[in-house]
């Protein structure tokens, strides 16, 4: 995280979540920073035994009584994605290249850095 914090340089960063209320801050997530508190990416192996893995759900599936975080392993996830087919496979239609963004933080930390000089 850049030493900015979003409380001390509001002109440039953002801890809002919502794109719209973000008026061209950058977002600092900091929602993720405490204990239970993360995110998982998709197909991603857990470090349990039996090696669950991390599947996107169909919303009928996130209330079932009968389902169970460990359900999906590496020994059965093949299984439910031929069955089911993956959610993510059309992602990369809608994917963007991180260049811009990229440049922009590069430019706000040497802006950052001459600040500090």
């Amino acid at each position: 995280m850049p030493r900015s914090s979003p409380f001390r340089d509001a002109g440039r960063f953002t801890t809002e979540q919502r794109k719209e209320k973000r008026r061209g801050h950058l977002y600092l997530d900091t929602a993720r920073n405490a204990y239970a508190q993360i995110a998982v990416a998709p197909y991603a192996v857990r470090a349990r035994p039996g090696a669950p893995v991390a599947v996107p759900l169909d919303w009928d599936e996130v209330g079932r009584k009968d389902f169970h975080p460990e359900r999906y392993t590496l020994r059965n996830v093949f299984r439910r994605l031929s069955r089911k087919g993956d959610p993510w496979a059309e992602s990369e239609r809608s994917a963007r290249s991180l260049r811009d963004p990229r440049s922009r933080l590069d430019e706000l930390l040497a802006e950052e850095k001459t600040e500090r000089q």
